[in-house]
């Protein structure tokens, strides 16, 4: 419609119209992930499910899959939650997805991010129900639990006449939930960001393209800068288009393989 474009460029920053309107890379930014190349890293949608069943000829669909949800809330500004599958090594991805693994397969576990929930003004009864409808028929790895920002289980919520938190709330509605990795210092907030780069770099992300908050926002999501273009000391990171970073930074903090690591003990003292 007539003046559509210049009403959204208003509802933007600068930064994020120059890539969703103008179609410009987000890495002439400062941006957090420069590494992020979505010629690489965004794909078309497959079944993941089928091209595992290719490089695993023997699975228990349902049981050895390692899917994920991780979570990030808001109400003014938007809440999300990833799905994400971690794909095993030797994994064909179709020629037909594109990407830096199009037509080859994978030589290491890749994350998948395969489903995207991105919106504001939702109360936590209504989030839980899009929720358990978008996770219908998947089983998650963590027990079926959400990794979510360790923020959400402050008590600072009140329910009728009771003191209660986010976290609390959506399990009440269902949502089981798992309290994901708290940063406390700039240095934790930094190896957080600095494993999903690493990830990045390595090619073993992947977001498929119906997932566009994802991967506009690890275009975008930017280093804050002084008037004279100096970086922030204490808090470097711009608010805003950081929601699925966010989110996708609590999963990764969990050291995810696709492969349970063995958990029996082994006494030094005793050898072998």
């Amino acid at each position: 419609p007539v003046g559509e474009i210049k009403f959204q460029r208003s509802t933007m920053s600068d930064e994020d119209a120059m890539v969703r309107i103008e179609g410009k890379d987000g890495s002439a930014f400062g941006v957090v992930y420069p590494q992020y190349d979505s010629s690489k890293h965004r794909v078309k949608p497959f079944d993941i499910g089928k091209q595992i069943g290719l490089a695993i000829k023997t699975w228990e669909p349902g049981v050895i899959r390692a899917r994920y949800r991780c979570y990030d809330y808001g109400f003014r500004a938007p809440s999300t939650c990833l799905w994400c599958e971690l794909l095993p090594v030797g994994t064909p991805i179709p020629k037909s997805a594109g990407g830096v693994w199009a037509g080859r397969e994978t030589e290491i576990e890749i994350l998948a991010v395969y489903r995207e929930w991105y919106a504001p003004g939702f109360t936590i009864p209504r989030q839980s129900r899009v929720l358990k409808e978008m996770s219908k028929g998947e089983y998650y790895r963590f027990s079926g639990q959400m990794i979510v920002d360790s923020s959400i289980y402050r008590k600072d919520q009140t329910v009728g006449e009771k003191v209660t938190s986010i976290a609390a709330q959506l399990e009440a509605h269902g949502v089981k939930c798992k309290k994901g990795r708290k940063a406390t210092t700039l240095d934790d907030h930094h190896a957080m960001v600095a494993k999903v780069r690493l990830w990045f770099e390595n090619d073993k992300i992947m977001i498929f393209d119906t997932c566009p908050n994802t991967s506009r926002e690890h275009q975008v999501w930017s280093y804050k800068e002084t008037r004279d273009g100096d970086p922030y000391g204490n808090e470097p990171f711009q608010t805003g288009n950081d929601h699925t970073c966010d989110a996708l930074k609590y999963l990764m903090a969990e050291n995810l393989t696709f492969n349970k690591p063995d958990l029996g003990v082994y006494n030094a003292a005793e050898g072998d």
